[in-house]
């Protein structure tokens, strides 16, 4: 039995699989469909998803001193870094991921490695509960709760279910038992569901191959993490600093945009995260139009920056949405971001609809504009590194 295999149920609908107001064996379908990873509830994985499988933030007192080190793919950790840790603690990176000490991976790593399903997978324990439930409401016949039964029996202890219920086309007739049927699973499963109502599973065979190395290994690092003792030392852009960095790249002058361009390439990025990503997406026309945009130190920040969509229209909810996003998959969705976000949608939004100006029929303040969930439960004070 695979560990932590991910299976879909398909319990028919269509009045073939049902005698009698029952559903018939063949009518129960199994299929294995990769490896479970984890569960989640935002748009794709995120740094606060990756403690599900315990990939922790390293302590401040981490020494990495002649530690080993083995790069996996998709790394925001360029070798440019990677050099100075090599100088300043003699690191080595090796290719044998089996002799290494750490191995270093990346958010965008593990998001390339999985596959996202809005179907939510439920545990063994979950599964034999609806399936209880439909043998209660004799929903199954005997040879079907048999072959549940093998599944139950045949699956090990760590494998994911996602469980559904459907006909095999659109067009078939649905049995009236069958209707019963998938209301019972939908009302189960929302039951069940919780905060997580995202499945990520692991499909390629390389993939499962990478994973299951991975997992092997002695001590998984975040590239940020190892980016951070790179940066030790370098200075710390605040959110004093914005107002100030923000008018200095909305400048006339391509010498001030930059030097304030340069400022951001060289400070400690990942203590510096929230105002820095502010700066790169509010103001990213600006930031391109510079002498070093094509430079070395700046190119590692657009590489570190590379996820984040910076197309869009500020008048419309959607572009401030994005940078709400990607802050909250980074983990640094700051309360000064938020409103500085909050700002700029008021500002921008509700005055390109009318809400907002002087003689509008409306009164919405800047207090009225909130986030919704999943955002405004991961807000934090400031980045503690």
């Amino acid at each position: 039995m695979e560990e932590n295999q991910n299976y879909i149920i398909n319990f028919r609908t269509d009045t073939k699989y049902w005698s009698n107001g029952q559903l018939q064996k063949d009518g129960v379908e199994c299929k294995e469909d990769g490896i479970f990873l984890l569960n989640g509830a935002g748009w794709q994985i995120s740094h606060e998803d990756l403690e599900f499988l315990g990939i922790h933030k390293l302590p401040d007192d981490f020494d990495i001193t002649d530690k080993k080190l083995y790069r996996y793919p998709k790394l925001n950790l360029p070798r440019l870094k990677v050099d100075l840790l090599k100088e300043k603690y003699n690191v080595k990176v090796i290719r044998d991921v089996e002799k290494s000490d750490i191995q270093i991976v990346s958010l965008k790593f593990f998001n390339k490695l999985a596959h996202s399903s809005w179907h939510k997978s439920f545990n063994k324990s979950n599964f034999y509960e609806i399936c209880k439930e439909l043998v209660k409401r004799d929903l199954l016949s005997d040879d079907a709760k048999k072959e549940v039964g093998e599944i139950l029996q045949n699956s090990h202890s760590t494998a994911v279910f996602d469980i559904r219920a459907s006909k095999d086309d659109w067009n078939s007739l649905q049995a009236t038992k069958g209707k019963t049927l998938e209301e019972v699973v939908h009302a189960m499963k929302k039951e069940l569901e919780g905060p997580y109502h995202k499945t990520y599973v692991i499909k390629k065979t390389e993939n499962i191959d990478t994973y299951n190395e991975l997992i092997k290994g002695k001590m998984v690092v975040l590239d940020r993490d190892i980016a951070k003792i790179c940066s030790a030392g370098l200075a710390i852009i605040s959110k004093d600093d914005y107002p100030q960095l923000k008018k200095m790249i909305e400048s006339s002058d391509i010498q001030n945009r930059t030097i304030a361009l340069e400022s951001l390439a060289n400070c400690n990025i990942e203590a510096s995260f929230d105002v820095v990503a502010l700066l790169y997406y509010y103001c990213f026309e600006w930031c391109k139009s510079t002498n070093n945009w094509n430079t070395v130190n700046v190119k590692t920040l657009r590489n570190r920056f590379s996820d984040m969509n910076t197309y869009g229209n500020e008048n419309l909810g959607n572009y401030h949405t994005g940078i709400v996003k990607y802050l909250h998959d980074e983990g640094y969705l700051t309360e000064f971001a938020v409103e500085t976000i909050k700002k700029n949608v008021f500002d921008k939004v509700l005055t390109s609809a009318g809400l907002n100006k002087d003689h509008s029929a409306f009164e919405i303040s800047l207090e009225d504009i909130k986030m919704t969930t999943p955002f405004k439960e991961s807000i934090i004070k400031e980045i503690c590194l």
